[in-house]
């Protein structure tokens, strides 16, 4: 018995750690969009050149932490698809580097940009699939 007890905390720990891990993901993607929506302001060069850097490293958080951690399929492409936004958002905006690689070319950034839709259709997939089985269930009580 005390060995089930033992599995099901462990279990307990893991999925609260996931839980964790997912809103810390999330607070560091909408720190760097937050960022990254200051910098598009009109500000002095050294106060924008702050907000980049601020919103690089936090996608930078994002990239390094993700692969740390098993996400579920829809959480996982919602946060690379955020991802991906975020870094072009910053390329728009002059950034040099990001995450190691150079401003996007007009192909690497089509490539993002389809990467980013494909992300996002996957994502209104599973959401789709939910809603049917949720209509399904409310007619067969009904």
């Amino acid at each position: 018995m005390k060995d089930k007890h033992c599995c099901v905390a462990h279990r307990s720990r893991i999925e609260r750690w996931r839980t964790t891990m997912l809103g810390f993901l999330t607070a560091e993607l909408k720190a760097a969009g937050t960022f990254i929506e200051l910098a598009a302001k009109p500000v002095n060069s050294p106060v924008k050149a702050k907000y980049i850097g601020q919103a690089r490293e936090a996608c930078e958080a994002v990239a390094q932490f993700s692969s740390r951690v098993e996400l579920m399929e829809s959480d996982k492409e919602r946060i690379q698809g955020e991802l991906v936004s975020l870094k072009l958002q910053l390329a728009d905006l002059g950034e040099g580097c990001v995450d190691g690689d150079p401003v996007y070319n007009d192909g690497e950034r089509f490539l993002l940009s389809s990467e980013q839709l494909r992300a996002s259709a996957a994502r209104m997939l599973i959401q789709n699939h939910e809603l049917m089985n949720k209509n399904q269930h409310a007619l067969i009580k009904a």
